[in-house]
């Protein structure tokens, strides 16, 4: 409260579980119960009531000064700066070590379903302009357009945290839409890329054929083949998309990456990519397929009877 924010009443030491209130509630059916996942916890802004993501780093990483950095007005400014906005720094009491970075709530760029062409497309332009570990866990976006209704931070789906459906509208909708990178603990700042050389295994996406424990690769061509496998993965779940996003996603993750593009070209092909993507084509309706996939009816419905859907 003293910097401006409140955490969820969980953490006010006259807190009573619900589970204490009523017995025929067991704590694991509470979402209070495991509300707070490891350094992460969500809040409110007071000054706006907008909500907010709270992570504990510790200050001998690169994270604070490369969010620092990134969130200087000038940065901000830029319309390519996709990095999540850091809106506070707060000092962990007694712990030299560590400190509580405050960002927008965000959610993971395709929880919510993609339905037309077009809406990865302006999804995907923002991603080619991101930096390091640039695959699919740490792609974000702004929800808050595209919800209607509250959203629970760790059961999103609903809007209390138990049986309440969100109510949202489709991203074509609500276009522009607002994409982010998150997760900076393993990024470097560099003034020549020519020193953006790596070894070992980092990330999240250890397919990457280049990365070896024992020798240097170029990390910025690692950005490019992340980038290229998020979009396999969206081919994947959307098999829609095959036929005009699998040349550009081989493009990206070729296996020799002296035979990869650069991250400058890769936004080049992109843009030739959307050249010659007709309108019509970027309108046309794409479904996402996995452990349940809508049927022909379910499809109509949500097409033209305003049915929503998270599949």
């Amino acid at each position: 409260m003293k910097r401006g924010y409140k955490l969820h009443d969980k953490f006010d030491p006259d807190w009573v579980p619900p589970w204490e209130l009523d017995p025929t509630l067991h704590p694991f059916e509470c979402i209070e119960s495991t509300r707070a996942k490891r350094r992460f916890c969500d809040g409110i802004r007071i000054a706006d009531n907008s909500r907010v993501m709270i992570k504990l780093v510790k200050t001998a990483k690169t994270e604070l000064p490369i969010m620092q950095y990134l969130s200087t007005p000038e940065l901000r400014k830029d319309p390519r700066n996709h990095t999540v906005p850091l809106i506070d720094a707060i000092p962990v009491p007694a712990d030299d070590d560590t400190v509580m970075l405050v960002m927008p709530l965000l959610l993971e760029f395709d929880d919510l379903p993609f339905r037309r062409v077009g809406e990865v497309v302006e999804c995907l332009e923002q991603f080619f302009e991101m930096d390091r570990d640039a695959c699919s866990g740490n792609l974000m976006m702004d929800v808050n357009p595209l919800i209607t209704t509250d959203w629970h931070p760790w059961k999103w789906r609903t809007q209390d945290g138990y049986n309440k459906k969100i109510q949202w509208v489709d991203r074509w909708i609500t276009r522009p839409n607002r994409y982010y990178l998150i997760d900076f603990d393993l990024s470097r700042r560099f003034v020549d890329r020519r020193l953006a050389l790596f070894s070992g295994n980092w990330g999240q996406d250890r397919t990457v054929p280049e990365m070896s424990p024992t020798a240097y690769c170029d990390g910025l061509k690692v950005d490019v083949y992340q980038m290229g496998n998020s979009i396999n993965r969206l081919i994947r779940y959307y098999p829609d998309l095959q036929n005009v996003m699998q040349p550009l996603a081989n493009a990206l993750t070729v296996k020799d990456p002296t035979q990869r593009p650069s991250a400058r070209q890769a936004v080049r092909l992109l843009k030739k990519f959307i050249e010659v993507v007709p309108q019509h084509e970027m309108k046309r309706r794409i479904w996402r397929h996995g452990y349940y996939t809508l049927t022909q009816k379910e499809r109509f419905l949500v097409q033209y009877c305003g049915k929503q859907s998270f599949f």
